[in-house]
């Protein structure tokens, strides 16, 4: 009898282990929603708040000396149509779920969550395509590294740059720049050239004029179809927000 009971008893337990796994699962999957809390401008989008953040406290440091900066783009240049600035040339169908993230090579979340973007949107099961913005908040250093990808992206090369900068402990100075480049096999000249050009500027302002817009003030920051995120947050909750975006028609806004 006491042989039974104990078998029956390891047996309960052992599938009470088996399934608490499954169970945390199912829960995570369906665990609800953050609130969402509607923006008045630009209108139809919404905000949850995130969780971990990297800011300085001025959203605009890294992109001055002291003194407001002259930008080439403003905020009420992007106002009447805020996704051409976001999502650039991702096309705006509801199947398709357009984030677009912004970050600084500074930012220690930033890497945990640009690498997971970066695989999802790497998985066409996932249906999601990201437009990186680079939004550095964190001294000059940032701003150099910001400008240096995006500078690699004028050669094709802006996803091995980026990456090579998210994987190491740097100081963006020119000698280390040209030697990258030269690493992944793109001309370090050339490079430093359109660092700083005209361009690369104008991108860096157009990210600057969506985060005061959007009201970001750190990073990681995202927005999903039309949802503004302010922090990093879970991987279940970014998934969960990517289909709530695509079931209920995120182009709605744009």
């Amino acid at each position: 009898m006491n042989t039974r009971r104990t078998f029956v008893i390891g047996a309960v337990a052992a599938a009470a282990v088996s399934i608490g796994p499954a169970i945390r699962t199912v829960k995570d999957i369906f665990a609800p929603l953050p609130a969402f809390s509607p923006l008045g401008d630009p209108a139809g989008f919404r905000r949850i708040a995130g969780g971990q953040v990297s800011s300085a406290g001025n959203f605009l440091i890294g992109l001055d000396t002291g003194q407001k900066p002259r930008r080439s783009v403003s905020a009420a240049d992007i106002r009447a149509n805020p996704c051409r600035a976001l999502y650039g040339s991702i096309p705006q169908t509801d199947d398709i779920v357009a984030i677009a993230s912004f970050s600084d090579y500074y930012c220690p979340y930033c890497r945990i969550q640009t690498r997971h973007l970066a695989e999802l949107a790497a998985d066409p099961a996932q249906r999601i395509r990201v437009s990186w913005h680079e939004l550095p908040l964190l001294g000059h250093a940032s701003v150099v590294a910001a400008k240096a990808a995006l500078a690699a992206e004028r050669q094709d090369a802006y996803t091995q740059f980026h990456d090579r900068l998210l994987g190491t402990r740097f100081q963006p100075t020119p000698s280390y720049l040209r030697k990258l480049a030269a690493q992944i096999g793109i001309d370090p000249d050339r490079l430093i050239a359109d660092m700083n050009g005209g361009d690369v500027q104008h991108a860096l302002d157009q990210s600057a004029a969506l985060a005061e817009l959007f009201g970001l003030i750190g990073t990681p920051s995202m927005v999903i179809g039309r949802t503004v995120v302010q922090g990093r947050i879970s991987d279940r909750t970014l998934l969960n927000l990517i289909e709530n975006e695509r079931q209920t028609g995120w182009t709605q806004v744009c």
